[in-house]
């Protein structure tokens, strides 16, 4: 009985190492997963035996590609997503996920050669494990950093391994801090592969070796850092020509602004920064604000419509800008003007026989916007309110020129209209216009005292905030309207833009336009619609 025992056993130990020798995925099908091609084992798709197993893996894979493209900067990502992921229930004796650089260790090992510039993740027990949620999360970019230094740089990139051999002499990762306290050889001493993946993990996620993220390989290694920036988020553009591409490398490489904003652009965090109400995210407001916004003229001044003659000091010419005296807005120091005013200039210009008449609107150009340009142009920190120095509009004197402030908000949000009847459905909206100097300062330079009212989040002082149609609107017609208006009106009638009133009189008119003639500001130069 014993030696039928010791022959059942045995067999069953030789059909287990036989299968292990052989149990490699027969096929494969192609899944399309977040922009990367997957090639998943049969054996773990629907209706096969691991079919759980197999979703479970890919909802993990998925999760782990939507957070690395939160975080590559678009032309690095393209170069990730086209290299291929493989997910297998298990191939043979491999067992950790891997890239596989060539065919000709997959061949002499007697692995399918089709795994080559593939990452491969051999079983898919292995992958959704509270190993790679805890302890090495980003795990699949440390994978897909392997493909790039590869397929993209090359292994023998030279500046790598300069950081390598500098990093190996430096002795810091002889003993480097593991996530669990350890003290322990960092992975990234292997060669300089292993050290390029680490330190990737670091740069835009979490390494479970020492410097665990960003701010501490920034600060604990500034020079791998600097490496990093420049590889992942300063790449010259892959389309330009050789001497394009070096000259982009040469610039962002002289221009350490420029680094600062595509690192902060890319990551969504910048210690030196921000935009909105929310100083750990680097641009949580983008859009119109209600800050002043600065008007240049050159040929006349703004005293017609500034200081003494403000509209926000006279009641009933808010009432009857606004349709109402706007809560809050009537201030009787007020020095700024509105936007409509820039529509009244034009007039004034036309009537004191001017010839020619240019309206000129920058996108975003607000007072801080040029503080900072003028600062980084100049390289000195000249002023810290008024008009300022650094650009030819600021200091051009060859003609008459006055410098001020205006209000954009405009007078209303939320208007609903039907663009097919062309007709305002209810006018008055669910927001108004507005300014409050208590709340955003007397000037553009002021510090307010809430961001949120400068956002029209404000819950004391909600007033609407313009968009690009209701401020053209102001510029070109006049008329302060609700937003996504063109010329016309808040009760629905249209209004007629300076540029067709001077073209009746026999003035030649046109529009210079950076963007589509059909964007809300080119377009309120000659239109009419109810919606932009």
């Amino acid at each position: 009985m014993s030696s039928v025992l010791v022959f059942i056993i045995s067999c069953l130990l030789i059909a287990f190492v036989g299968a292990a020798e052989v149990s490699q995925p027969d096929s494969r099908s192609l899944r399309d997963v977040e922009g990367w091609t997957v090639r998943v084992d049969d054996r773990l798709l629907a209706d096969a035996p691991d079919a759980v197993l197999g979703a479970r893996a890919l909802r993990f894979l998925e999760a782990k590609l939507v957070e690395i493209k939160a975080v590559v900067p678009a032309d690095r990502l393209k170069d990730l997503q086209a290299v291929t992921i493989v997910l297998d229930l298990h191939c043979g004796s491999l067992t950790s996920m891997q890239y596989h650089p060539d065919a000709g260790w997959l061949r002499a090992n007697g692995f399918q050669t089709d795994l080559a510039k593939c990452v491969h993740l051999p079983r898919a027990e292995d992958v959704s494990t509270q190993r790679n949620i805890n302890e090495q999360p980003w795990v699949i970019l440390h994978e897909l950093a392997h493909a790039f230094h590869d397929q993209q740089l090359s292994f023998d990139e030279p500046r790598i391994k300069s950081a390598y051999e500098k990093f190996k002499a430096s002795g810091h990762g002889n003993a480097a801090l593991l996530y669990n306290g350890q003290r322990v050889k960092h992975y990234g001493l292997t060669n300089q592969m292993e050290f390029f993946a680490e330190m990737t993990e670091s740069f835009f996620g979490v390494n479970d070796f020492f410097p665990f993220n960003r701010a501490e390989l920034q600060e604990a290694e500034p020079e791998i850092f600097q490496l990093l920036t420049e590889i992942w988020i300063s790449p010259p553009s892959q389309n330009a020509a050789d001497g394009d591409r070096d000259d982009v490398q040469e610039q962002t490489h002289r221009d350490p602004i420029r680094q600062m904003q595509i690192l902060a652009e890319a990551t969504d965090r910048a210690s030196w920064g921000y935009w909105g109400d929310q100083p750990e995210q680097y641009a949580s407001y983008s859009s119109h604000s209600n800050r002043l916004i600065p008007v240049y003229t050159f040929g006349m001044t703004l005293d017609a419509v500034a200081g003494n003659n403000s509209v926000y000091r006279n009641s009933q010419q808010l009432k009857k800008l606004y349709g109402n005296e706007p809560a809050g807005t009537l201030n009787i120091a007020a020095n700024y003007f509105d936007q409509t005013d820039v529509y009244r200039l034009q007039q004034m210009a036309a009537e004191a026989g001017k010839k020619y008449i240019i309206l000129v609107v920058f996108d975003g150009l607000d007072w801080q916007t040029t503080r900072a340009a003028a600062i980084a142009t100049t390289g000195i920190d000249a002023y810290r309110e008024g008009r300022g120095t650094g650009f030819a509009f600021q200091d051009y004197r060859g003609a008459p020129t006055d410098f001020g402030l205006c209000v954009t908000s405009p007078a209303n949000d939320g208007t609903t209209i039907d663009v097919n009847a062309q007709a305002v459905r209810t006018p008055g909206g669910t927001t108004p216009g507005g300014y409050d100097p208590l709340l955003g300062g007397q000037t553009a330079w002021s510090i307010p005292v809430d961001n949120r009212y400068l956002m029209g989040r404000a819950r004391s002082r909600p007033h609407a905030v313009t968009d690009s149609a209701a401020s053209a609107t102001s510029l070109c017609s006049g008329c302060k309207t609700y937003n996504d208006s063109i010329n016309v009106g808040v009760q629905g009638e249209h209004v007629e833009p300076i540029a067709r009133s001077l073209q009746a009189q026999g003035y030649a008119v046109g529009v210079v336009t950076s963007v589509p003639v059909s964007h809300a500001t080119p377009a309120c130069a000659y239109a009419n619609n109810v919606s932009r």
